[in-house]
């Protein structure tokens, strides 16, 4: 027999924030299977920046509201006390099909699939009234939680004045706005390569909050930043400048440690040169000097 979950009953299991837990009702079915209900609607907060005047729900929201499923069949079997941390350790097989706009109703279902020494297999898809949205597989895992350390300041990724592109030039450039522009500045630019930056606020609404007080960032959103930085790169192409950029999949996600509140986030992307209309590039993250994620994503230019 199903279990109905209310938003405050999911609020109880899950160290999100209310702002960010997705679901607005979900029906678990034992420890395999969850079902999850989400009204989408124009008063979400995500829609301010993604996109103003067109507004669609962001993927990895989706992904999100995914990992938000799982860990409510698998957090009392990784994690039954509390004491580490329950997190996103891979993702793959991200596609996203079509957009769910405002007036959508959704539901997301998650079905564990598996076990390894990895972690707990997932299968999971999003659907609205016009058929598939966003597919995923995923593996939720527990680690230990890291002790908060006093950052190390200044290095050669601090913004100066002769950083490629802060704030102002970035949104002359891609369309994204607060609350869901989610990178601070360009570093440079070479050939294919580009470097950007993401400072980790503790205010952001991505974090994680543990009872004891205990934060990291949600592992789900960091694609989201790459992809953003990416769509810079892309759209600053003088072939591209009257064009928009789409997230069309995640094809492959690993993530390796934590980010912890007040932390500087490395973007290290590359985009092989190309006037295809569909690209790939892949990209990589650090923080506190150590390999936080490694992902490839895939995108598709369409005129603006």
């Amino acid at each position: 027999m199903a279990e109905l979950l209310t938003k405050i009953d999911m609020q109880k299991e899950l160290p999100c924030r209310h702002d960010f837990l997705i679901m607005d009702r979900a029906f678990r079915e034992g420890n395999t299977k969850i079902i999850g209900y989400k009204a989408v609607s124009n008063g979400e907060w995500y829609f301010m920046g993604h996109f103003p005047g067109h507004p669609i729900m962001p993927g990895v929201l989706q992904v999100e509201g995914f990992c938000q499923l799982a860990e409510l069949l698998c957090w009392k079997e990784l994690d039954p006390e509390r004491k580490n941390d329950v997190y996103l350790r891979n993702l793959n097989k991200v596609k996203f099909r079509q957009p769910s706009i405002p007036g959508d109703r959704m539901r997301f279902t998650v079905e564990r699939t598996g076990a390894t020494e990895a972690g707990i297999e997932f299968s999971c898809r999003a659907e609205n009234n016009s058929g598939p949205a966003c597919e995923a597989k995923l593996v939720m895992a527990v680690r230990p939680r890291i002790p908060l350390e006093i950052p190390e300041l200044f290095n050669e990724y601090d913004r100066t004045q002769d950083s490629l592109l802060d704030i102002a030039g970035i949104t002359k450039i891609i369309p994204h706005r607060y609350p869901f522009l989610l990178v601070d500045y360009v570093h440079k630019i070479e050939n294919s390569r580009l470097v950007a930056v993401k400072n980790a606020c503790s205010d952001e609404r991505a974090f994680r909050c543990y009872a004891d007080g205990y934060s990291v960032l949600s592992g789900a959103i960091l694609p989201e930043i790459i992809a953003q930085a990416a769509c810079v790169g892309v759209l600053n192409r003088e072939e591209n400048r009257k064009k928009l950029a789409y997230f069309m999949s995640i094809d492959k996600t690993e993530f390796f440690c934590s980010v912890t509140p007040g932390d500087q986030i490395i973007c290290d992307i590359t985009l092989p040169d190309s006037k295809k209309r569909v690209g790939k590039g892949t990209g990589e993250m650090k923080v506190r000097n150590e390999i936080l994620m490694r992902t490839e994503v895939t995108y598709v230019l369409v005129d603006a």
